[in-house]
């Protein structure tokens, strides 16, 4: 009778234990691993794209310490027909929208999976920190404060879209659109510094920190490796 009851016992346990722990866990762990390969793709596409122009762009600050990267310098304020974003102000205006787009990426991201329950060890918690590293490297003491970060992508989304806007339509209203150039005043004036040869060590540490996200997703068989260069920099 003990033996029966005490089987009963366990064998209840066990059931509301698979019932209200093992299955949620398994079921979280699943759609944070669906989640991290939707949104991982796109974003490391757009990581492989900053770190490939944060390079360049640094390795020219190296280059051209005395005249600066004038490229950069550009102002969507000048802009008087959209051929201005094909010509003298496409570096400037690309180099903003390459930052904006992992931002965007980022901000989908997080936007989706935020009441996903998961613990430290878990993918999503190790992508969160990862993501977390980037927006502190490109921040730390810099005018791009790190909720400006999300602000950039978060903007860069139009309603009702699950992605971010063509570099055409980000163009096009940075010319005609007042409040949407005015608000990525800021990102433009981070260039312009980073033309005139500041911010080299955060540029190295935010390029550090996007190949950390791109390592993260090929190890997790997210996506194929793809490599801006066989390697960092030495000095890097």
């Amino acid at each position: 009778m003990y033996g029966a009851v005490g089987g009963g016992f366990v064998a209840t346990a066990l059931r509301v234990l698979e019932q209200y722990w093992v299955t949620p866990w398994f079921t979280s762990s699943a759609e944070a691993k669906r989640k991290l390969i939707l949104y991982g793709r796109p974003l490391y596409l757009s990581c492989h794209q900053i770190e490939f122009r944060l390079t360049h762009i640094n390795q020219k600050q190296q280059e051209q310490r005395q005249e600066g990267i004038t490229s950069l310098l550009a102002s969507p304020a000048d802009a008087k027909s959209v051929e201005w974003f094909t010509k003298e102000g496409y570096y400037a205006a690309s180099s903003a929208y390459v930052i904006a787009c992992v931002a965007a990426w980022i901000a989908l991201y997080q936007k989706d999976v935020v009441f996903l329950p998961f613990k430290r060890a878990s993918l999503a918690a190790q992508f969160f920190d990862l993501i977390e590293r980037y927006k502190v490297a490109v921040s730390t003491k810099t005018i791009l404060w790190y909720h400006y970060i999300d602000g950039i992508g978060e903007l860069l989304v139009e309603d009702g879209h699950d992605r971010p806007m063509a570099f055409a339509t980000f163009s096009y209203k940075l010319l005609k659109d007042q409040s949407f150039r005015g608000y990525y005043d800021q990102l433009f004036q981070f260039l312009r510094q980073v033309g005139s040869g500041e911010y080299g060590d955060q540029l190295k540490q935010t390029v550090a920190a996007v190949h950390s996200i791109k390592r993260f997703l090929a190890e997790k068989k997210v996506v194929p490796i793809i490599e801006a260069y066989d390697h960092l920099p030495e000095e890097w």
